[in-house]
């Protein structure tokens, strides 16, 4: 630990005790504590809707980007071949972009955690040995047929995207 740093410890109960209260409906009402609790549920909505939104956002391809860039334009230093190679890793990560909005997982019967793509067809497990309906059917609680791609994750795909493709446009912008 940093001698320097400035270190601020709440008491463990104290801080589930507050937790509890907050959560707690059934409990009376104090004065004063209506006024917080209105005004921390429109504060919860709000950061719910915002992580549902960040979960939405290409953050884990724009890393990659930034961190293979450097090496694929030479540090800066373009020449014909390392624009080549740029164009190319940005093309491969905003199709990574479109891919990966089309992966989910799903939970078996027996627990485990299955990761798979939503086609037009349904639900395709990657990580399921089983090969018929039949098989995939005692597998999954769900009927993985009605788990298909639609509209709304091709908009999520093509704007995931663009999304990318804006931030990488951002980033060239300043190195210029």
């Amino acid at each position: 630990m940093d001698p320097g740093a400035m270190h601020i410890q709440m008491p463990a109960a104290a801080a589930a005790a507050t937790i509890q209260e907050y959560y707690s409906s059934d409990q009376e009402k104090k004065p004063g504590a209506t006024t917080a609790t209105a005004t921390a549920r429109p504060v919860d909505k709000t950061l719910s809707g915002a992580s549902d939104l960040l979960k939405l956002l290409p953050t884990g391809t724009v890393l990659a980007f930034q961190a293979l860039a450097p090496s694929f334009s030479n540090h800066g230093v373009c020449h014909t071949a390392n624009r080549y190679l740029v164009l190319a890793l940005i093309a491969g990560c905003a199709l990574s972009c479109v891919l990966l909005s089309f992966t989910d997982s799903v939970v078996g019967r027996d627990g485990r955690l299955y990761y798979g793509a939503a086609t037009l067809r349904g639900f395709y497990p990657f990580n399921f040995a089983g090969t018929t309906r039949e098989e995939r059917d005692a597998a999954f609680s769900r009927d993985l047929s009605r788990l298909r791609a639609t509209a709304l994750d091709v908009v999520h795909a093509v704007f995931s995207a663009v999304v990318f493709l804006a931030a990488v446009a951002e980033l060239v912008g300043r190195h210029d």
